[in-house]
């Protein structure tokens, strides 16, 4: 299975409502009188705010209970076995002309692989708006090829679009795959904005790189999580790159660390946190940087906030040549750790 598709009651889980009046309650913008109305006022450069503010909505005890009867009413009966769940679930936006994600499994991202993904979209997604699937045989033949050739991320974004069918749902419907699925989006051609959340459900105790408080069980009360407050606009743009390999050969360094180190940084630098992006795991070069760097992806942006000089291994030849190049074109590298960047002007070797 890559996926498959599940209803449930809209109206009694009416995430739409309470996204839309959450909203519109704390974007400060009076004319938005309907999340269908974000994309005439706003673009993807502000996707961080509008993100930000749903993440707030998420540690809301309203929207936590309604989270939680969803999981309790909806998905034991289909797992039919005990489990944890992600205790904040994860919000995903794609404006129009822009893709959220490219093609992907959550393996590559640090999950165990028997975990479960379950994808909510608060509206009906069409075509370009919702993420597209390979089928079982392609998925493992995806795979297959992928570890063997190493391939960019440009590369695999073509070759699994080829070999993908999009996966279209009403809103009162609900995706369920296993962290091998590959999945992913393109740009969104239609002219609506498409607001998802996901989370991921663990039978085994085994979360692959995750802290082990990223999941609970929903009969006892999860941990507060802390939320990022929304920021004023900002001039420099800046995108976060988080590596979970092991650095010295044993340690890793925690995703939540880096990932809330950086934003810290930004906030403190007076950086524009576009977004963050991960590192995929599994392969020997850093083709998620590599995209940034000189993909679809790079938008213009060229400060990169990185933890550690570590999280490059610039002891590697070909991760050095990277770098090179990419200083060459202009890039900042902000590493937090060492209080240091590099730049032009910077001598590395």
């Amino acid at each position: 299975m890559t996926y498959k598709i599940y209803n449930f009651k809209k109206n009694k889980y009416n995430f739409f409502k309470i996204f839309n009046e959450y909203l519109i309650d704390n974007l400060n913008n009076k004319k938005v009188k309907s999340i269908d109305e974000i994309v005439n006022f706003y673009s993807y450069k502000d996707q961080t705010k509008i993100e930000t503010i749903f993440y707030r909505l998420f540690h809301t005890k309203e929207f936590s209970n309604i989270y939680k009867k969803f999981v309790k009413d909806n998905l034991k009966s289909i797992f039919k076995s005990d489990f944890e769940c992600q205790n904040i679930p994860s919000v995903r936006i794609a404006f129009p002309g822009e893709k959220s994600v490219n093609f992907h499994n959550d393996c590559w991202y640090g999950h165990n692989k028997n975990i479960m993904n379950v994808w909510i979209p608060i509206t009906n997604v069409k075509k370009t708006q919702s993420l597209a699937f390979l089928n079982s045989q392609d998925n493992e033949k995806a795979l297959k090829y992928f570890y063997q050739t190493q391939p960019s991320i440009k590369i695999i974004n073509k070759y699994c679009f080829k070999k993908s069918n999009f996966a279209e749902l009403n809103y009162g419907q609900f995706l369920i795959f296993p962290t091998r699925s590959l999945h992913g989006t393109v740009k969104n051609l239609s002219s609506e904005i498409r607001i998802s959340f996901d989370f991921r459900i663990c039978f085994d105790g085994k979360y692959g790189l995750k802290n082990k408080n990223f999941f609970s069980n929903f009969f006892n009360p999860p941990k507060k999580s802390k939320f990022i407050n929304p920021r004023k606009k900002r001039n420099i743009l800046a995108i976060g790159y988080i590596n979970q390999k092991k650095i010295f050969n044993k340690m890793i360094l925690s995703q939540t660390i880096q990932q809330e180190t950086i934003v810290s940084y930004c906030k403190k630098n007076n950086l524009d946190l576009l977004k963050l992006e991960t590192e995929l795991i599994g392969f020997t070069k850093p083709i998620n940087l590599e995209n940034i760097l000189f993909g679809n992806e790079k938008k213009n942006i060229r400060n990169i906030i990185i933890f550690s000089e570590k999280n490059l291994d610039l002891k590697n030849k070909e991760n050095l040549k990277l770098i090179h190049k990419a200083i060459a074109k202009g890039y900042i590298f902000h590493f937090i750790n060492e209080g240091t960047k590099l730049k032009k002007s910077s001598n590395i070797s």
